[in-house]
């Protein structure tokens, strides 16, 4: 069975078309005004970027969260010793040209600041014999009573109790440092 046969009627809109006009002759029209062409966002595209972005994010965390928690740990310890070296130093520098007891102190304070934020001990709120008591450390304890014989005035200076003091944070930060890149 075959369909009917059908005719195509064709209409040309352009009556006449010169043959021997050239394109700069056209007569084509300008306009410069501004028109705005409305773009479509595809939204479902966007949804499907984030939607895996997302579960990429979750998988890297779960993957690699405890390495990148324990950088950024590693990082701010490093960072706090580094502020408590540059500040301890200072401290140590003034206190070699003036000997003076507010000096020491706030020597002192600036290495229980430290201590307490490295360890999670309340060291500025504690006194010699209590620090002695929760570290169990004679050679801390014999440094801390040299230092407050300095502020009390026995001992006229106590730079090489506080240098040992210096070198008490440092050992502290390296086990720290090492705890924490053990996972502890």
């Amino acid at each position: 069975m075959q369909s009917n046969v059908d005719s195509v009627r064709i209409i040309q809109l352009v009556a006449h078309l010169p043959d021997s006009v050239s394109a700069e002759n056209l007569p084509l029209r300008e306009t410069l005004a501004y028109h705005a062409v409305p773009s479509e966002f595809n939204y479902p595209l966007f949804l499907i970027i984030a939607g895996v972005f997302v579960i990429l994010v979750i998988v890297a965390l779960l993957v690699f969260g405890k390495r990148i928690k324990q950088y950024f740990r590693i990082k701010k310890l490093q960072k706090n010793h580094i502020k408590f070296q540059e500040a301890y130093t200072a401290a140590l520098h003034q206190l070699k040209a003036i000997t003076s007891v507010p000096l020491m102190e706030s020597t002192v304070v600036i290495w229980k600041k430290y201590m307490e934020q490295l360890e999670a001990k309340p060291y500025t709120k504690l006194t010699t014999l209590e620090l002695m008591r929760i570290e169990r450390d004679e050679s801390l304890g014999k440094t801390l009573r040299s230092i407050d014989g300095a502020l009390y005035g026995h001992k006229t200076t106590a730079l090489e109790s506080l240098e040992t003091l210096k070198g008490f944070a440092d050992q502290r930060f390296a086990k720290k440092l090492e705890n924490v890149k053990h996972g502890k």
